[in-house]
């Protein structure tokens, strides 16, 4: 690894990896240590995070602690290059447009450290079964939509109270998910600590709901395998050719 491919990774996988530099340097590491990386995973907000969290190995956020800018790879120590190059080549093999996120970071990290394996494990987190999930996506096409079809008669018997969950479940994540991108294009471009704290403090009330609901009922109702969705592409989603272009973008998606 050369360079870290930002756009292999989601912006979360790049702010743990921001947030391990930032601890290392205040251990006094010259370089990303694994330590710090498993602990960035356990502090900052991701997907990966909550399953933590789940199991009593979340630790607090450190809302007012600052990122520090990415670092150069030659400043990731050996075995945090090997779980970075891990979590992309994990998934990559979901497809060619598919980006390594914190669930592909954890599971990689865990190949690379006995620690974090043993720890995962006897908080009760599978991570082989979360790895099994990963990797069911491999390959995997939706079928298009015929023009005129019946979506009544063609979406398959769901219950009810799953439906709305895994409304809520995607709803919320899209949600979370672009006001980060707001909060972070007005905290790092604008560099505006006012309108910053708001934008958190509004992410953080939006959001806030959806933690009453048990994570494993969310993940539980997930069907990535049968989303109609997964495929669908616009060539507009590839034309953001400024950071406005993407504040503008995610603002309309939250």
């Amino acid at each position: 690894m050369r360079r870290l491919d930002v756009d292999r990774l989601s912006p979360a996988v790049l702010r743990i990896v921001q947030r391990a530099w930032g601890l290392s340097r205040a251990a006094g590491r010259e370089e990303v240590t694994p330590e710090s990386l498993w602990t960035a995973l356990r502090i900052e907000e991701s997907e990966a995070r909550e399953r933590l969290e789940a199991v009593g190995l979340g630790l607090d956020p450190l809302d007012e602690a600052p990122l520090p800018a990415l670092p150069p790879v030659r400043m990731l120590a050996e075995p945090v290059r090997e779980a970075i190059s891990g979590a992309d080549q994990l998934a990559r093999q979901a497809g060619r447009h598919a980006i390594a996120g914190t669930d592909h970071l954890l599971v990689a990290l865990a190949h690379q450290r006995d620690d974090v394996a043993k720890a995962s494990r006897e908080a009760g987190l599978d991570l082989e079964a979360l790895q099994g999930e990963l990797l069911a996506d491999a390959g995997l096409r939706a079928t298009p939509l015929e023009v005129g079809l019946d979506l009544a008669d063609a979406a398959p018997p769901v219950d009810d109270a799953a439906l709305v969950l895994r409304l809520l479940d995607a709803s919320g994540n899209r949600l979370g998910e672009g006001l980060r991108v707001v909060e972070d294009y007005v905290r790092f471009v604008l560099d505006d600590a006012d309108l910053s704290e708001r934008c958190k403090r509004l992410r953080h009330a939006t959001v806030a709901p959806l933690r009453h609901l048990p994570w494993e009922h969310r993940t539980g109702v997930r069907d990535v395998r049968d989303d109609v969705g997964t495929e669908i592409e616009l060539p507009t989603e590839a034309a953001r050719g400024t950071g406005r272009d993407v504040l503008q973008a995610n603002l309309r998606r939250s």
